[in-house]
């Protein structure tokens, strides 16, 4: 995997749509190469003229910001993107290469993941609720009462605090997956509220997605949440900020306000730079 070809072509492509000069960009296509777009009529395009003759067509207004990490997927480099203009996650890129040149590069536009809550979702996310909730119940020990529900806990104080908290449903495969909040935002200080991703959705890079695409639209000081206990989510948390900032963050533990019978909790604190 070549990570660096990816990150120095979205550079070239980035100084390009500034320059209006995509020469040096194009250079880095073997002769052959082949660039290819899902999810929006255009292409493909096979050859290094004809990507020159596409580009000379149709020229970017945009830049190009990456989310997350590079990674690999079936032999390509892959990396989720934005457009600079709204940090909101479009889609993928996937880029193969051989002896330093890019011979094939997809890519991909895709439905949002993160909608913003409205009024209409309310009953969508208290239903997720109620899963979450019972996810949770193994580290909190709760019980649903004499109904079978669990207790909405903060998800009221979410929903009645839209210039403090902003709510999202997370979609995955055109249905919602789980739900995540940001509140802080009448503040310093943004700070990850309640993280919900269904089963069937996890392990599939859902998470680190949503969190890449949190991070790029809310610049500014954060503070992460878990408890050291909750499966998982300590080894998350670490992995995604990590990607974020490297090693710029700090762990503290604190005690649960009036609860000192149960374990600290951790949190998470960073800094992100506006791209």
């Amino acid at each position: 995997m070549d990570d660096n070809l990816l990150e120095t072509h979205v550079e070239r492509f980035n100084a390009a749509v500034r320059s209006g000069d995509y020469e040096p960009m194009l250079a880095a296509f073997a002769p052959d190469a082949e660039m290819a777009f899902e999810g929006t009529p255009a292409g493909p395009f096979t050859g290094r003229d004809a990507i020159a003759a596409a580009y000379a067509a149709m020229p970017p207004t945009d830049e190009v910001r990456l989310l997350g990490r590079v990674r690999e997927e079936d032999g390509a480099t892959v990396a989720d993107y934005a457009w600079a203009a709204d940090g909101v996650r479009a889609g993928r890129m996937l880029l193969s290469a051989r002896h330093g040149l890019i011979t094939r590069l997809v890519v991909t536009f895709e439905p949002p993941l993160l909608r913003p809550l409205t009024d209409a979702d309310v009953a969508v996310v208290e239903r997720l609720w109620q899963l979450y909730s019972h996810d949770m119940s193994e580290v909190r020990g709760t019980l649903p009462n004499q109904e079978g529900l669990y207790k909405p806990g903060r998800l009221a104080t979410y929903l009645s605090s839209p210039d403090d908290v902003d709510g999202y449903l997370i979609w995955h495969r055109d249905a919602p997956a789980g739900f995540v909040f940001v509140s802080g935002l009448s503040g310093e200080l943004r700070h990850m509220g309640d993280f919900f991703v269904v089963r069937a959705a996890r392990r599939q890079g859902v998470g680190n997605m949503v969190v890449a695409e949190l991070f790029a639209r809310y610049p500014g000081s954060w503070e992460i949440g878990f408890q050291g206990n909750n499966r998982g989510a300590p080894e998350f948390w670490r992995r995604v900020v990590s990607a974020a900032v490297e090693t710029d963050w700090r762990e503290e533990r604190r005690p649960v306000p009036d609860k000192p019978h149960i374990p600290d909790d951790h949190f998470i604190l960073f800094t992100l730079t506006e791209s």
